[in-house]
């Protein structure tokens, strides 16, 4: 939690006038108000993977239970005056105003008082929610030190929203003050201290819109600063299951089902690392004997980038194989939750069409083996705002 210092007392107490209504309670010095900062953290387990998807969406949780979506941190102030939130209907209950008899001058004979010394000044509750990945990796590990390294990025980012906030409120506090005193006049006394009192309302009024919009332009233009995670360090493994690669062949007495069953897992970088596939290849129909398994043994293979020049090649090159010799080939997309396809390019004597897709999700899990090449350093490739 952060805090900010506390300032000074002061003793002075002078009531609204009764005829608004207003309590006046014990005040705070107007030009050293606190502004208490409570940090929040929203813990998040499981994989790299887990996590960047709980960023996207629902994104970080802020002190009220509202989600952001898209943010791993959320700053949150409430403004107060007093112990009255700015925003609520007694906004001004707490706010002590000394109004003070002036001579009339030109306003006589009627009775003319000042307003001054406002207080207490506004002040603020800043609720600062930031994501915590409750993560098993060790200290040293390089997926650890890159959570660290957004970790940090997360904070240094809402510490700047905080300190904006403290800025714009004491640019509010100080020009409020120079504001007063204002001058009523009225029949009696009674009447000029209720028109002094409104006039230092309205002008509080103004002030809060000037405020607000100040915190939004603040706010906008900061958050135009993105970081995220980059997983390909956190060695996860990624696997995939429930995939039917088939191809019915008709004959003119009947037609038989051949095809496999296929799961995958990688541990690293998904498009840099092997995959080892674990195959169940099946047989029916026209009373073929089914499998004995004897066959289904693992084997390793690459998996390409959806979109890359790489994925290009390996289709020309299925397409193109002589006699229309079949097989497949797997494609992985990045994303919150990865997802898998298997293009699977069937033998020409094969019925339906020429080309089976299947895309399915990917699930991420830790505990991986070793990779079998190291994890590049590449930033993320998709970058989410911090707040």
């Amino acid at each position: 939690m952060f805090k900010n210092k506390r300032g000074k007392r002061c003793v002075r107490e002078r009531a609204w006038p009764s005829a608004l209504g207003l309590a006046c309670l014990s005040i705070l010095s107007a030009l050293h108000e606190a502004h208490a900062v409570d940090l929040q953290e929203d813990a998040v387990p499981g994989t790299c993977s887990a996590l960047v998807a709980h960023a996207a969406a629902p994104g970080v949780k802020g002190f009220d239970g509202k989600t952001f979506a898209g943010n791993w941190g959320v700053t949150q102030p409430i403004l107060f005056a007093g112990t009255q939130r700015a925003d609520g209907p007694d906004a001004i209950k707490d706010l002590t105003l000394e109004i003070n008899p002036v001579k009339a001058g030109s306003e006589a004979p009627m009775i003319c008082v000042e307003a001054a010394k406002l207080s207490p000044a506004l002040r603020a509750e800043i609720h600062v929610s930031a994501i915590e990945w409750m993560h098993k990796r060790r200290p040293d590990s390089e997926c650890a030190k890159e959570w660290q390294r957004l970790r940090n990025a997360i904070r240094v980012h809402e510490n700047k929203h905080v300190s904006d906030i403290e800025a714009s409120l004491r640019d509010t506090n100080a020009r409020v003050l120079k504001r007063l005193p204002i001058r009523a006049c009225a029949a009696t006394i009674v009447e000029a201290r209720v028109q002094a009192s409104l006039a230092v309302l309205a002008m509080i009024g103004q002030e809060l819109v000037v405020l607000q919009k100040s915190l939004a332009e603040k706010a906008a233009k900061l958050d135009v600063e993105k970081s995220g995670m980059n997983c390909k360090l956190c060695n996860d493994k990624i696997s995939f299951k429930d995939v039917t690669l088939d191809c019915v062949m008709p004959t003119p007495h009947c037609s038989f089902r051949i095809g496999q069953q296929i799961e995958g897992q990688v541990c690293g970088d998904p498009v840099k690392s092997r995959w080892k596939i674990t195959p169940k290849y099946f047989a029916e129909g026209c009373g073929v004997p089914p499998s004995d398994g004897k066959g289904d043994k693992p084997f390793t293979i690459d998996c390409v980038e959806a979109g890359s020049d790489f994925e290009k090649r390996y289709v020309e090159a299925h397409r193109k194989s002589l006699g229309g010799a079949g097989g497949w080939m797997c494609v992985y997309r990045e994303g919150p939750t990865p997802q898998i396809t298997i293009r699977n390019f069937r033998m020409s004597m094969c019925k339906g069409a020429a080309e089976q897709t299947i895309t399915v999700y990917a699930e991420a899990s830790e505990g991986c083996d070793e990779p079998s090449q190291p994890p590049p350093k590449a930033p993320p490739s998709k970058p989410l705002p911090i707040s």
